[in-house]
């Protein structure tokens, strides 16, 4: 046995235990994504956004980029780890030169070995069983067999995999368009929930979502790759919906005099909002927005309820001074959580905090 198959041996061994702790610490492990999967899913956004800028003005080809950075990336990680335990396999058998053999000759294999361990490798891994080759040695036939039971692993387990991420991300569209379908704007929502006296359908709704975003928050970080699964519609983005809810949850707070909602329900969104916050951020290379969003014009707010009361015959929603809601608003945890929700929303490009309050944005699609 020479130095050169002893040291390929040990290659293929060390990119076998690789690809197994990648897999499992991205499919398994209630945690962040393995070392390979983190590098794809960056690499891929990274791509994938960049060329979106460049044809952002081709509406048929900006959806079709959106829609497919998610699938691109989970078929490429789960295409990685097939190909590179492949390279694995094949790199192991290569160890002793005699364990592989012609099965009708029963002749070791010197013709095209290269070619022939990696076919070998290849129909061991799919579990097809059949080939003009064979192990010789017990311990050859051990390795075709442990490489066989991988095999058979990987389809299951990719396959689950592959399903759950595609289950949560169809989750997070129905979390966004649950908050969308209260309304497209906070000061929609508010109009929309008010009878004239209080927000009483709106309690249920807030206890609802939260369990929502601390499920989505939870799914995040179990899923990470599921961060490159975007939509061009923001009623199904749940970054845009998030920090429309994040704003509704601030009014109510703090710029109506007496929304009697339980306050306890704020404590709870705001959490499940900062957790959901720090999934993604600390999982993900995401450029950080420098400055806070402005804070919604509560007197301009004042005006348009006081307009949508009198149409309708309502007493009008009472409000605080504008300038103690803007100096709440200014709390160093307030501003922080809102650069986070202004950091996710314009982190493909798509979206400026603008559409959140009803200001135009050329490069967004509304809807």
């Amino acid at each position: 046995m020479d130095v050169w198959r002893i040291f390929t041996g040990i290659i293929g061994l060390l990119l076998l235990l690789f690809v197994f702790y990648d897999s499992l610490k991205t499919t398994l492990a209630v945690s962040r994504d393995g070392p390979l999967t983190q590098k794809i899913t960056l690499y891929i956004r990274v791509c994938s956004l960049g060329i979106l800028k460049k044809f952002a003005s081709v509406s048929f080809f900006k959806d079709h980029i959106v829609t497919s950075i998610g699938t691109v990336t989970l078929m490429t990680v789960v295409f990685s780890w097939y190909f590179l335990l492949w390279v694995a396999w094949a790199l192991l058998f290569t160890w002793d030169p005699s364990g592989i053999v012609n099965t009708l000759s029963s002749e070791p294999t010197l013709e095209d070995t290269v070619g022939a361990y990696i076919y070998f490798a290849g129909f061991s891994l799919t579990t097809l069983g059949v080939g003009d080759l064979s192990p010789r040695t017990s311990l050859y036939r051990i390795l075709a067999c442990i490489s066989a039971l991988n095999g058979f692993f990987f389809v299951s387990l990719t396959a689950t995999y592959t399903f759950n991420v595609v289950q949560a991300f169809s989750q997070s569209r129905e979390v966004s368009i649950k908050i969308w379908s209260l309304g497209s704007r906070p000061r929609k929502i508010l109009l929309n929930c008010w009878n004239g006296e209080n927000f009483g359908v709106l309690e249920n709704q807030i206890s609802q979502i939260n369990q929502d975003i601390a499920s989505q928050g939870q799914l995040q970080h179990n899923f990470p790759t599921m961060f490159n699964y975007y939509s061009t519609r923001r009623r199904s983005t749940l970054f845009v919906q998030i920090a429309n809810y994040l704003e509704l949850i601030y009014l109510l707070e703090y710029a109506v005099t007496d929304s009697k909602i339980d306050r306890l329900l704020f404590l709870q969104a705001k959490r499940a909002l900062e957790e959901y916050y720090n999934s993604i951020l600390t999982g993900h290379v995401i450029r950080r927005v420098q400055q806070p969003p402005p804070v919604i014009d509560l007197g301009q707010l004042k005006e348009i309820c006081e307009r949508y009361s009198k149409d309708r015959e309502l007493s009008t929603i009472s409000f605080v001074d504008p300038e103690e809601f803007n100096e709440v608003m200014r709390k160093k945890e307030i501003v922080e959580m809102r650069r986070n929700a202004a950091t996710l929303v314009e982190s493909t490009g798509l979206w400026s905090w603008g559409d959140l309050h009803g200001i135009p944005e050329p490069s967004t699609q509304e809807g």
